[in-house]
């Protein structure tokens, strides 16, 4: 599904803008975020064939024509880093505005008429005064292009075309925002450039310059896609000396907007959602796990004052490879390993009357806490050669509630490789049904597609532990009662909502008990 999507958005921009490469990149670096060939190849096909059509019925030619661009002195390409970091602030206003009308419009009400009514009576008035903000605004662009837009009104268009675009998309109009976004960096440059022309004449500085590059800009900043940005300019423009200046400005504005906004104007609304399509798959399989998903709730501990005999005795009889040992204050001082005990065995019979916890104890103590991911855990196995490592609450380093062993961290990594394995191989084989539906993985193992219970609503994956109660696994998350309406690996801080199917991995016998909750 989200490679469908990405060769119509790839399709819609080259079609649109007669820019084949710039929509195909676009789609790979915005919606997929990755390369990989089998996607790429559909994304490509998909541009190049809008591409074809929409030269043969609309004709072969740039987007925007634009004047021959001339870069008058190496100093302009300090402007250039300044207009990247202008552009990114214009696109973050953008955005804040443009999700603040939506959230305004949806904590009311109103029935979706009187939205839409709103919304169409404020465009209106607007459009009284400032007819520019109609449509997607190519003639003004074209003007500011060309150098014939005084810039008062660019400055004022760009306020206004931000208000009266979330005004519009925020009540429940149809659009986009990829068009507004170069609309706003046309009036951004314009501005700009005319400010530069009065303040500094030698240069021989052309607004439209300007205009062009923070077009790109502004794109770059609200989407977190320099790349496609840069060559969606370049394409429209069929100019390659702008290339430089577009490059640095693009750059400037992408580094800014994402230092100050995590998420772009296409990756907030999916986020507010619960849905973050940017993480995808984790490289590092034990970033993606915390040691409460796996520790061992249970601990040995003895004061320090315990004889030798007694810790012989607990540590023959323990599964477990460390006694921690406290002080009369309640603090943990160390702890007693085998290797402790192997290094005294031999002189046991002398020994086992003069020796307590506080002898043979080692002194170094590395905890853990519930909320640290294992790849943090594995690294402090390797630094401190141990096999067990105490788990400590946050609030209290004194106060242990459990233990991870590194066994247990490697059968955790081998089974989230496992799991990940078959998700991407017969994940695609679940479908939403009317019923329950089963696919078999190996003996007495399935996967299963449930609608969540209602003893699951509004609990976390972590709270239902299902790993514990039913040796099962959610794998993925599938979101709304339309096929395939968004489906995602959802981590274990995730709430189950109502709607929501679940696709869980585990023994039948064990799945069908779940199924009936």
């Amino acid at each position: 599904m989200r490679t469908f999507v990405a060769c119509g958005a790839a399709s819609g921009i080259a079609a649109a803008f007669n820019a084949p490469v710039a929509g195909a990149l676009f789609a790979v670096e915005v919606i997929l975020g990755d390369f990989a060939v089998p996607q790429f190849s559909a994304v490509v096909i998909s541009s190049v064939m809008a591409t074809v059509v929409s030269r043969n019925f609309i004709g072969d030619f740039p987007a925007f024509k634009v004047p021959e661009y001339h870069l008058g002195s190496p100093v302009e390409l300090i402007f250039y880093v300044l207009l990247g970091l202008l552009s990114a602030l214009v696109a973050l206003m953008f955005i804040r505005i443009l999700y603040s009308a939506e959230d305004f419009f949806d904590k009311k009400t109103w029935p979706e008429s009187v939205k839409a009514g709103i919304g169409g009576a404020g465009i209106g008035a607007i459009g009284i005064f400032f007819p520019e903000i109609f449509g997607v605004g190519y003639d003004t662009i074209t003007n500011a292009l060309n150098n014939t837009l005084i810039w008062q009104v660019a400055l004022a268009l760009i306020f206004i075309k931000v208000f009266s675009t979330s005004l519009s998309l925020g009540s429940g109009g149809s659009g986009g925002i990829f068009a507004p976004s170069l609309f706003l960096g046309a009036m951004l440059g314009s501005f700009f450039g005319s400010l530069l022309t009065q303040l500094f004449p030698e240069f021989n500085i052309s607004p439209g310059a300007y205009a062009l590059v923070a077009m790109g800009g502004v794109v770059a900043a609200a989407t977190h896609g320099p790349i496609a940005a840069i060559l969606i300019i370049f394409e429209m423009s069929g100019d390659y000396k702008i290339i430089l200046p577009l490059m640095i400005t693009c750059i400037i504005a992408t580094l800014l907007a994402m230092r100050l906004n995590e998420e772009s104007i296409y990756t907030l609304k999916l986020k507010l959602r619960g849905i973050n399509i940017s993480k995808g798959w984790e490289l590092n399989v034990l970033k993606a796990l915390r040691v409460e998903d796996v520790y061992r709730k249970s601990a040995d501990v003895i004061p320090e004052s315990e004889p030798f005999p007694s810790i012989v005795e607990k540590m023959s009889g323990s599964q477990q490879s460390n006694i921690y040992v406290f002080n009369n204050s309640g603090h943990i001082i160390g702890m007693v390993t085998l290797n402790e005990i192997r290094r005294t065995i031999l002189d046991y019979d002398h020994l086992k009357n003069l020796l307590i916890a506080s002898d043979v104890m080692n002194p170094v103590i590395v905890t853990v806490t519930p909320e640290e991911n294992l790849d943090e855990v594995m690294k402090k196995f390797g630094k401190h050669n141990l096999d067990e490592i105490p788990v400590v609450s946050p609030a209290n380093e004194s106060d242990i509630v459990g233990s991870i062993l590194q066994q247990d961290v490697i059968e955790s990594y081998n089974k989230q490789i496992f799991l990940r394995d078959i998700t991407g191989e017969l994940g695609g084989g679940i479908r939403k049904t009317g019923k329950q539906h089963m696919v078999p993985v190996f003996d007495k193992y399935y996967l299963v597609q449930m609608e969540a219970p209602t003893v699951f609503l509004g609990r976390t994956l972590r709270d239902l532990d299902l790993r514990t109660r039913f040796s099962a696994d959610i794998l993925l998350v599938k979101r709304g009662d339309a096929y395939d309406s968004g489906t995602f690996q959802p981590d274990a801080s995730y709430i189950v909502k109502s709607g929501d199917f679940l696709v869980v991995f585990g023994e039948r016998a064990l799945l069908e008990k779940l199924e009936r909750l």
